[in-house]
């Protein structure tokens, strides 16, 4: 079964505060990081998570600092309408994580799935 993100539900079981709840990111991060190990029970031995485009291995480290997108733009869902509004933008938008490393095949160098 895949784990939904339920934005900011989820306590830190790093922190030293165990009532500290996890920032978006750190939350992304775990919850494909649950979905990757039950799928691929090797990854266990590993904090890291894959890009969806690529499958580039992304640490923990940097999703933090940066690697989280919106699928759908923020300005795209600007006009919903009020209804749709009590829904958070990340929510509508949907999040995943991206790899910032640019790929070499050959002698050809791929743009990073960031830049796409």
């Amino acid at each position: 079964m895949v784990d939904r993100i339920t934005p900011n539900k989820l306590l830190n079981p790093t922190s030293t505060n165990p009532t500290r709840y996890m920032s978006i990111k750190e939350e992304i991060f775990h919850v494909l990081r649950r979905n990757l190990v039950a799928t691929f029970s090797f990854y266990a031995s590993k904090e890291v998570v894959l890009c969806p485009v690529c499958f580039t291995e992304i640490t923990k480290d940097e999703v933090l600092g940066g690697a989280l997108e919106h699928i759908i733009p923020q300005n795209v869902v600007e006009s919903d309408p009020d209804s749709l509004k009590v829904i958070s933008k990340n929510q509508r938008c949907g999040i995943t994580v991206l790899c910032r490393q640019r790929r070499i095949w050959g002698d050809e160098i791929k743009e990073r799935c960031i830049d796409r």
